[in-house]
């Protein structure tokens, strides 16, 4: 699945997601499915202690109801990208109404920007070159694109993708706390 913010409507109405309280066990299969995320159903039943057709049926209505999201990273040195450049850009005071959702569309039409956390009036986006020469001429089309639109570039910095020892994506022990747990796996 392919995630896709259309933040023009976002920054008009925000939108409220829909709520709804988990069951004990349902928290439980929650927090080992984004644990072990590689596990089969078998393996987090004798995780959890908790039947496998029980993991099966959650896993399916956690799946439907948006409480998982299920997406693939690519080896970003073995897809030929050499670099990557972390961008915190802030709107001016006097940038027009709606202009985020321009900046958006900026960083999505270069095809570098691979992960993006946008609010009313700031970015931060992360985005993978193929090396040195590709990002000098994004970024001096970028600082053309900023000045005109009154956009700052709070902070900019630039890592080999090889030089990158850890990067982490791990959303467990955010969601034992959230869901308030005391499971020992």
């Amino acid at each position: 699945k392919i995630l896709e913010l259309n933040v023009r409507e976002e920054t008009e109405k925000p939108v409220i997601p829909e709520r709804r309280n988990l069951t004990p066990n349902e928290k439980i299969i929650l927090y080992a499915l984004v644990k072990f995320p590689s596990l089969n159903d078998s393996e987090i039943s004798e995780i959890t202690k908790l039947p496998r057709p029980s993991i099966s049926q959650t896993r399916a209505r956690l799946s439907a109801g948006g409480f998982l999201i299920t997406f693939n990273i690519p080896n970003l040195v073995k897809v030929g990208s050499e670099l990557m450049a972390l961008e915190h850009i802030m709107l001016e005071h006097e940038a027009p109404a709606g202009m985020m959702g321009d900046v958006i569309s900026h960083l999505n039409e270069t095809n570098n920007c691979c992960s993006l956390v946008a609010s009313g009036n700031e970015l931060f986006s992360l985005n993978v070159y193929g090396d040195y020469t590709e990002y000098e001429a994004i970024k001096s089309r970028g600082a053309r694109f900023y000045d005109e639109h009154k956009l700052r570039v709070l902070d900019s910095g630039i890592h080999p993708i090889l030089g990158v020892g850890f990067f982490k994506m791990q959303f467990a022990p955010l969601v034992y706390k959230i869901l308030d747990l005391k499971v020992d796996f």
